[in-house]
């Protein structure tokens, strides 16, 4: 009697043990499956179909959920990284637009963007009428990299920057040496020095504390005349 019990309870603990050991491992499975890494995210925008410099010229509300709004935004064109790309072409996405939503949101691989019209943004779709997988505000740097510079775009989550140029120094200062000034000679050697020319008396008002009259050498030297006063 008590043997057969106790197998019962075997069978029985052994059976929980496999139904949590199941749980965990769907519990894994699915966390592995929701929380990818950016590099996917990544992947997916590198990889879209319609990669544009364009201007948001609609947004249509889908769906409010308890956990998210679907949209379809339509964008019209302005520049193309990738050939083929309408003049008009749409893009959906979810939003979080309510209090529920944000409060609801589940940790996973959802990706969430914000189209408004009359926004314009560079953004990547994976085909005309498919799932955004990025959008980012233009600027004007990124306008400039987009158009001249597109291999300096880093994709990522949900949005790109801008990396800076391989190799890239700033620019050296230049020093330029001031000549210094010419050291003036005279021609000949028998050459008379500069000339000293004493002034007369100077008004009043120019008169030294003593009562004489002050007294202004002139140097005279090439083109430029030094007047030194004196009292």
């Amino acid at each position: 009697m008590h043997t057969e019990s106790n197998k019962c309870t075997r069978l029985y603990c052994s059976a929980i043990m496999i139904g949590t050991l199941l749980t965990l491992v769907c519990l894994a499975v699915g966390s592995a499956q929701a929380l990818m890494p950016p590099e996917t995210y990544a992947q997916a925008s590198r990889h879209s179909r319609i990669k544009a410099i364009a201007t948001i010229v609609n947004v249509d509300v889908g769906h409010v959920g308890p956990r998210a709004t679907s949209k379809v935004a339509t964008f019209r064109l302005e520049y193309a990284l990738t050939g083929g790309t309408p003049r008009i072409f749409t893009g959906s996405c979810l939003s979080l637009d309510t209090r529920a939503q944000r409060a609801n949101v589940m940790v996973g691989g959802a990706t969430y963007f914000y189209p408004h019209t009359g926004n314009r943004v560079y953004v990547t779709i994976s085909e005309n009428g498919g799932r955004i997988t990025s959008m980012t505000p233009m600027s004007a740097e990124l306008e400039r990299v987009i158009r001249y510079e597109p291999d300096r775009l880093i994709y990522g989550v949900t949005s790109v920057r801008i990396i800076g140029r391989k190799g890239h120094r700033p620019k050296a200062v230049i020093r330029r040496r001031i000549p210094a000034a010419p050291v003036l000679q005279l021609k000949d050697k028998g050459a008379h020095p500069p000339k000293v020319h004493v002034l007369k008396e100077m008004p009043d008002h120019n008169r030294s504390k003593t009562g004489k009259p002050s007294r202004i050498d002139c140097h005279e030297a090439g083109r430029e005349t030094y007047h030194i006063h004196r009292k």
